[in-house]
């Protein structure tokens, strides 16, 4: 074999072996790939998001709608905090996201900090709450409300089930307000642990009140009582009601 034969040869494995090398590379990169990876690979539209994985890029969503927040006296040194949250997203939940309230008093000074983690159903309006933050003596006047972390879209995997709310009724009465209301499973599915939560308005609209409750179960197309309480008299300044189910476990 001449010299320019031996040359020749020597350059043809050199490429044959760059080839394999970048097959190799390319194949060990997608075989490792994952929606979790950090990396855009795949089908990926997005780092971890888009194609074939479940998370939906951000880009392509709306945000999140903080409506309002506040703190609710439940009696002395003790509050209830809510904070009603919006997704405009049609067809789209994010679930265990993290946020914070924060209370503050008269002066401006952090009062309190509690944290938490919520799921955000698709197109919907829900409150957040956290219910007995003590504050000592000291009397809050102002709350915030954000989230500590951006969502992580996902379609929804399943259509929920369109509770009703029936018979509602508030009375105060011996230092207490009443609230009943029956909740419908309309559903061919027996449901259980239910969370269900209650918000008043006066009649500017303002929210007055709210208290957090939670059924055992409703059977299948079936209807359950449920009570809320506080522990002050304040059903005559009472204008509106929302009766809001949170979550739920559908048995199949």
């Amino acid at each position: 074999m001449s010299w320019s034969e031996r040359k020749k040869t020597k350059y043809i494995l050199v490429i044959f072996l760059i080839i394999i090398l970048l097959f190799v590379l390319i194949f060990v990169d997608l075989k490792g790939a994952t929606c979790d990876d950090g990396k855009r690979n795949q089908d990926e539209e997005g780092i971890d998001c888009g194609g074939s994985c479940p998370n939906i890029c951000s880009f392509s969503t709306e945000e999140l709608i903080i409506k309002w927040s506040r703190a609710f006296l439940v009696k002395d040194g003790i509050y209830n905090a809510v904070a009603y949250v919006e997704n405009p997203n049609v067809g789209l939940e994010t679930k265990q996201i993290s946020y914070v309230f924060k209370l503050y008093d008269e002066t401006g000074l952090l009062v309190y900090e509690r944290k938490g983690f919520a799921d955000i159903p698709a197109q919907r309006i829900i409150p957040i709450f956290e219910e007995t933050i003590q504050t000592g003596n000291r009397e809050v006047k102002r709350t915030t409300f954000e989230f500590a972390s951006l969502p992580k879209w996902e379609k929804i995997k399943e259509e929920p089930i369109n509770l009703g709310v029936e018979n509602i009724s508030i009375k105060s009465q011996n230092g207490f307000t009443n609230l009943q209301a029956d909740l419908y499973n309309p559903s061919v599915y027996k449901i259980e642990k239910i969370k269900v939560m209650s918000v008043l308005f006066d009649t500017d609209g303002n929210a007055l009140n709210s208290s957090k409750t939670e059924l055992d179960f409703v059977n299948k197309d079936s209807k359950e009582k449920m009570v809320f309480t506080w522990p002050s008299e304040f059903a005559d300044s009472v204008a509106k009601i929302e009766i809001i189910p949170l979550d739920y476990l559908i048995l199949k």
